[in-house]
């Protein structure tokens, strides 16, 4: 059975049996500079952290800016060799131009994808960016309407800029501020792009010039970022479902296993050993991505349960498996789900959900007792809101039984 982002536990439980909880991804800026001026390129080297945002390039400018450094003639060049450049299956360019379907990369600024708000002011529909570059533009294409209907954005790559399209009517009345969320297709020139704008704000002159290339050895650190440690990230991960991050975190466990080009294959390679440890033949499971997007990817319930087993051997890992789920009524993909007292205080758990396909994957615990479950509906014809409804039957079916409560035999109603 399609699993969804359900599969998103094989892949970020397997990095952190693999890498450790402590591991933080280095995000590595290099560059030669004579005076006040740099008489190299400015080196923005990658490992893959899918966390690092503009905050964090800002402080990093700032770094530079203390150096002394008013002048960076040569741009800007993007060391993203970390990972393979081959793309994940789930994520060609044909499925879409929304954030969630960003493609992985070594280097990376607020995931690679750009957030837009959407406001009336002074009556008028407004279009901001979150993130600005000289090679990305937002285009308004609002309508001002009686009701707020069909708002979307997309993103489409042109010669040398990325555009940024929103569309829709807003509401005369319309109060609360619309957030969306779209791709990047040229991970160099978005990267590169926030950068070159950062330095301008800060009084650092800078071309509109980047390109892709390695940092030469003899080429001095001139700052380097380190993101918070990987239980944290795989928390965030999980809780939230974010696709990027689990593509990221997947190949870093590719190169921190074999020492080359982090890739999606070498990453699948340890999970699918990791697979076998849990005692799930190879036959009985296909995995084409860490994140559960598209592909082809299908397995049981019951070597999902298998694998979460398997984790418990390990008390930290465990923990912190546990620790990155959902919780009803908190926080991420569960935050309005299975809110009633039976099972808010009790339930930790992965959600996923496909067109065609929807997974609700995890733990009860009470007191010193613990049910593990999966509940997978495959193949589905219409939304996925009966099949969620169904899964929250089975999981408040489950609550009662750990609790010791009495459990009816009549059948919900879906």
């Amino acid at each position: 059975m399609q699993p969804a982002s359900c599969i998103k536990i094989l892949s970020t439980g397997t990095a952190l049996r693999e890498m450790g909880r402590s591991f933080r991804f280095e995000t590595s800026f290099y560059g030669k500079y004579k005076g006040n001026i740099m008489t190299t390129p400015l080196f923005w080297k990658g490992s893959g952290d899918p966390s690092f945002s503009v905050d964090d390039l800002r402080s990093v400018v700032l770094k530079l800016k203390r150096l002394g450094i008013q002048s960076i003639p040569g741009g800007i060049t993007i060391d993203n060799y970390a990972f393979s450049r081959r793309r994940t299956t789930g994520f060609e360019w044909k499925h879409g131009t929304e954030g969630y379907l960003t493609a992985p990369n070594a280097v990376s600024v607020e995931g690679n994808s750009v957030g837009i708000d959407i406001f009336l002011k002074d009556g008028k529909p407004t279009v901001e960016c979150q993130v600005k570059s000289p090679f990305l533009k937002c285009i308004n294409k609002l309508k001002t309407g009686k009701k707020t209907k069909k708002v979307r954005a997309y993103s489409r790559l042109q010669d040398k800029y990325l555009e940024v399209v929103v569309l829709g009517r807003v509401g005369k009345n319309h109060k609360k501020k619309i957030h969306e969320r779209v791709r990047t297709f040229k991970p160099e020139m978005f990267t590169a792009g926030v950068l070159i704008q950062l330095l301008k704000d800060n009084g650092i002159k800078v071309p509109d010039q980047f390109r892709r290339g390695k940092v030469p050895k003899d080429t001095p650190l001139l700052a380097v970022h380190k993101s918070k440690p990987l239980f944290e990230l795989v928390k965030s991960t999980n809780k939230f479902s974010n696709n990027f991050w689990a593509e990221n975190i997947l190949r870093a466990l590719g190169r921190y296993k074999s020492g080359k080009a982090g890739s999606t294959w070498l990453g699948l390679k340890r999970v699918r050993s990791m697979m076998t440890r849990s005692g799930i033949k190879s036959s009985r499971y296909v995995i084409s991505n860490g994140s559960g997007l598209f592909g082809k990817s299908s397995i049981s319930p019951y070597s999902l349960v298998s694998v979460l087993q398997r984790y418990s051997t390990l008390s930290w890992l465990h923990r912190d498996i546990v620790d990155s789920m959902a919780r009803p009524g908190r926080d991420g993909t569960l935050h309005s789900r299975l809110t009633t007292s039976l099972t808010w205080d009790i339930l930790y758990a992965k959600t996923g959900t496909l067109r065609t396909a929807s997974c609700l994957s995890g733990y009860l615990i009470h007191k010193n007792r613990t049910i593990i479950f999966s509940v997978m509906n495959d193949k589905l014809k219409d939304s996925a809101r009966h099949a969620r409804k169904f899964q929250d039957e089975v999981v408040k079916t489950l609550a009662k039984l750990i609790k010791g409560l009495k459990i009816s035999t009549k059948p919900p109603v879906i």
